[in-house]
């Protein structure tokens, strides 16, 4: 195998690894959006007769949550990567020798490696974000929650 082969395998697996990435963060952000969105009404309930600051603070966390849900959803939000070179480059390569071609789809590759990690940097910083604030609020909530159960029975 030449380098420009290499090269170029090597471009199309990283731009199929980044692919699956974005794909599998959609995947988690939709199903931790479909939990944590149960969590705020049922919160809701649970503190309706809780003393007043518990019922402020956890209204505070589902303030909280709802950040994070919207940013999971700014992670759902959709964005096209850039997935190499496509069929719109075949016919200006058809005449082009070996290497020219290996080097252009390397170059291409490149390029949309780059583009699409911006994507990704975005995307996995607002899931981070979104995953961090709803577990504290969720956590935190439940504390509450347990606060308020043990307090009542006291």
């Amino acid at each position: 195998m030449e380098t420009g082969e290499y090269i170029a395998n090597k471009s199309k697996e990283l731009l199929k690894t980044q692919v699956e990435s974005f794909r599998a963060i959609h995947q988690k952000a939709g199903t931790v959006i479909a939990v944590a969105a149960l969590f705020a009404p049922v919160f809701l309930f649970l503190v309706e007769k809780a003393k007043l600051w518990i019922r402020i603070t956890v209204s505070l966390l589902i303030i909280l949550l709802l950040v994070g849900i919207g940013l999971l959803l700014i992670t759902l939000r959709a964005q096209k990567l850039r997935q190499g070179y496509d069929e719109t480059n075949f016919e200006y390569l058809l005449n082009k020798d070996i290497d020219t071609v290996y080097n252009f789809e390397t170059s291409y590759n490149k390029f949309s490696i780059e583009q699409n990690d911006k994507i990704l940097k975005t995307q996995n910083r607002n899931y981070n974000i979104g995953i961090i604030l709803t577990i504290i609020a969720v956590i935190a909530s439940i504390g509450l929650i347990i606060i308020d159960t043990v307090i009542n029975e006291q």
